[in-house]
């Protein structure tokens, strides 16, 4: 069964954390038992949702060292079915920590084993690095969601994120499938990002999602109020396109 969702990249700015946690929200809201777990040292995620940052001492950190089981790091958010296991600093020296370990790249794989018994889907807001995070992140997911800006740049970002999948894989043996490539923040009035979009598509086919998340000003400040789109304007097209696009994920994983 696919649970465990990745939504990763090795490129910042691609709407990576908007689109984890909106996609989410979208779940939840259809009812499904929903969390996340941010994975990322700035706990975007986790602020987006409306947490500070003096609510960040037990986070996805303790959870990979096991000084905490899911069931301890899990909180509600304002969103119903929606749960979240938050980011902090404590992932910056994760790499030393883990290092040191002989489990270092199953560690959240097993820590995130009894949540399959509690939700019915789990995203990972993964950090865009190569990183033992990173690598920790592959080895739990069940399917990735990779986002992606139609940019010349950006579909050099994915050529280049493809390829260290494949090292991933070469290097421990395994890696979890591509379930789709999300295309964010674009803007098709631009001739110059319809042509990377059509790009895209024409390099990876039906990976690609048929959905695609145009610029959307509320997408934009949500996370300014510490609310998911949903909860500042359910009609605005930046929520009905992640809605479409959930509706792509759970098509995808039935």
């Amino acid at each position: 069964m696919i649970q465990i969702l990745p939504v990763i990249t090795n490129k910042g700015g691609v709407g990576k954390t908007t689109t984890c946690v909106n996609l989410a929200a979208a779940f939840a809201l259809a009812g499904r038992r929903t969390l996340i777990v941010d994975l990322d040292g700035q706990a975007s995620a986790s602020l987006t949702l409306g947490l500070k940052r003096s609510d960040l001492a037990v986070s996805s950190a303790q959870l990979i060292y096991g000084d905490v089981t899911v069931e301890e790091a899990a909180r509600k958010t304002k969103v119903p079915l929606l749960d979240l296991v938050p980011g902090s600093m404590d992932l910056a020296s994760a790499d030393l920590r883990l290092g040191r370990m002989a489990d270092r790249v199953t560690r959240l794989r097993t820590a995130l084993a009894p949540a399959r018994k509690m939700y019915d889907l789990i995203l990972l807001d993964c950090p865009p690095s190569a990183s033992l995070l990173t690598i920790n992140a592959v080895m739990a997911g069940d399917a990735l969601i990779i986002p992606v800006v139609p940019s010349y740049l950006s579909i050099e970002g994915l050529i280049s994120f493809g390829e260290m999948l494949r090292h991933i894989h070469s290097g421990v043996g395994r890696m979890a499938p591509v379930l789709g490539i999300a295309i964010t923040r674009a803007d098709m009035d631009k001739r110059e990002v319809r042509m990377a979009a059509e790009v895209i598509g024409q390099r990876y086919g039906a990976r690609v999602f048929n959905t695609i998340i145009h610029p959307d000003p509320k997408l934009e400040t949500a996370p300014l109020q510490g609310k998911t789109v949903f909860e500042v304007d359910a009609s605005t097209p930046g929520a009905l396109e992640y809605a479409a696009l959930a509706d792509e994920v759970l098509e995808r994983i039935s």
